[in-house]
C-alpha cells in the first residue's frame, strides 16, 4: 500500500522530504518547487546627494543614507544589509548613527572601520512605506585635495514576508571632496 504525503513548497524542506520519501516509500502529492522570487520593486538606497559631500581637510563630513521608493505605493523593503567601503588614506569613520525619522532600526558593525569598511543592517516589522532617511555616516576628511569615493554595496534585502528582494534594490555611493565638489560634465 502506497501513501501520498502533501509537502510544503519551501525549497529548504525539499531535500529533507525527498530523503524521507525515498526511505519510507512515501511519494509527494505535488511536485516540489522553490518559492517564486519577489516581484520587481523600484527601491534605491542612496549615500550622500547627487553633487557629493565637501569639507575642509581634517573636518567632519556627514553622508546621509536614504531609502528611496519609486512611488509611495512601492511595496516591499523590510530588511537590508549594506556595506560602505572607502580609502582609509582619504577618510576615517567617526560614527554611524540611525537617522532622525528613520522607519527602520539600524545596527552597525564598526570593528572593520580601520580597514575602510563598515557593515550595517536595517530592519522593520513592516515594509517601508515612504522614502526616508536611514542612517548617517560621519567621517573625518583626511584627503588634502581632490576627491574620493565611498561605495555602498548591497549584500541582502528582504520584504516583510521574508522573501528575498536583493535583485530589486539598487545602491548609489557618494563622492567626497576636499574643498568644493563640482558636477561632472
Amino acid at each position: 500500500m502506497r501513501f501520498r504525503a502533501a509537502v510544503a513548497p519551501q525549497a529548504a524542506l525539499s531535500v529533507a522530504v525527498l530523503s524521507i520519501a525515498a526511505l519510507t516509500g512515501l511519494v509527494p502529492a505535488a511536485p516540489l518547487a522553490a518559492q517564486p522570487p519577489a516581484a520587481p520593486r523600484a527601491v534605491r538606497v542612496v549615500l550622500g546627494d547627487s553633487v557629493g559631500a565637501a569639507a575642509a581637510p581634517g573636518a567632519t563630513l556627514r553622508l546621509p543614507v536614504r531609502v528611496e521608493l519609486a512611488t509611495p505605493r512601492t511595496p516591499g523593503l523590510a530588511s537590508i544589509q549594506l556595506v560602505a567601503r572607502w580609502d582609509t588614506a582619504q577618510l576615517q569613520l567617526d560614527s554611524l548613527r540611525t537617522a532622525r525619522g528613520a522607519p527602520m532600526t539600524v545596527t552597525a558593525n564598526t570593528a572593520t572601520a580601520p580597514t575602510g569598511m563598515v557593515r550595517f543592517n536595517a530592519f522593520a516589522p513592516n515594509a517601508v512605506a515612504r522614502s526616508a532617511p536611514l542612517a548617517d555616516l560621519y567621517f573625518t576628511l583626511r584627503l588634502p585635495s581632490g576627491q574620493g569615493v565611498v561605495r555602498l554595496d548591497l549584500e541582502a534585502a528582504g520584504d516583510e514576508a521574508g522573501a528575498d528582494m536583493t535583485a530589486a534594490v539598487a545602491t548609489q555611493g557618494a563622492t567626497v571632496c576636499a574643498g568644493t565638489c563640482r558636477r561632472q560634465p
